[in-house]
Order: structure tokens, then C-alpha cells, then sequence
């Protein structure tokens, strides 16, 4: 009985550790129109602070390398992830950069990795949308 016990829990153990390293195919946002009217739009100054401040409010260190290009990074744990955040005044995309503890192996890592780029995703396309909204229009 106790020999049954020791394999269930040894079963249990392994099947949580495979469950919990799932890859997945790296997941890359590509190019995003960014909205405008004749009346309302955003400098590319205004689209890197909106993609900066998009990223910091979910947890992503946001870092400005050139004109055009952003890198942001999150830590999780003991996990690290880097994208590229391209941006011009009507797009933006996001890229794969590097990362650390997360399996990547050239074409897939751990699934957290696009949970993570897809709410960075959802915090810039809503931080632009708010920003452009707060444009006073320019019609007289």
C-alpha cells in the first residue's frame, strides 16, 4: 500500500513538472495600424510615450534604444523576456528579442512567453486609443 502511494505521488509530481513546460511557437505581433482622423492624430514622440507607458502599467521595463525602437523587457521569477517594439506614426509591431529561462529553442518557447507579449499588446493598443482620444481636434 505504501509502495502504491509512493508511485501515485511520483506519477502526480512528473505529470505537474511536464504540464508546466509547455512551448509553444513564439509569438510575434505584427505590424498594427495606428488610428487616426484628418482632425486627431499622435506625434511619434506621443506614440513612444503611449507604447512606454502602455508597457510599464503591465509590468514590462520599458526602454527607449533609438528613434522607432523600444525594448521592453519582463522579469517573472526567474524568467526573462526581451521584444523589440517598433514604431513609426501610423504602426507598431513587436518582436522576439531574447529571453532566459523560458526553453526558447529558435521556433518555440514556454507558452507564458505569449500571454505575457499579448497583454503587452493590449496595454499599448489601449494606451494609444485613450491618448489619441485626449487630442483636442484640430477643426476650427
Amino acid at each position: 500500500m505504501n509502495l502504491t502511494r509512493i508511485l501515485v505521488m511520483m506519477l502526480l509530481i512528473l505529470t505537474a513538472t511536464f504540464v508546466s513546460c509547455r512551448t509553444a511557437a513564439v509569438r510575434n505581433i505584427p505590424l498594427n495600424s495606428i488610428p487616426a482622423t484628418q482632425d486627431k492624430a499622435l506625434s511619434t514622440d506621443e506614440i513612444e510615450s503611449s507604447i512606454i507607458r502602455g508597457g510599464s502599467k503591465v509590468g514590462w521595463n520599458m526602454r527607449k534604444i533609438e528613434p522607432g525602437l523600444i525594448v521592453g523587457t519582463i522579469q517573472v521569477r526567474v524568467h526573462e523576456a526581451q521584444v523589440n517594439i517598433r514604431y513609426t506614426a501610423n504602426t507598431w509591431d513587436i518582436t522576439y528579442r531574447d529571453s532566459k529561462n523560458l526553453k526558447y529553442n529558435g521556433e518555440k518557447i514556454h507558452s507564458n512567453y505569449n500571454k505575457w507579449v499579448s497583454k503587452l499588446a493590449d496595454a499599448i493598443r489601449t494606451q494609444i486609443d485613450e491618448d489619441e482620444a485626449a487630442v483636442p481636434s484640430k477643426k476650427k
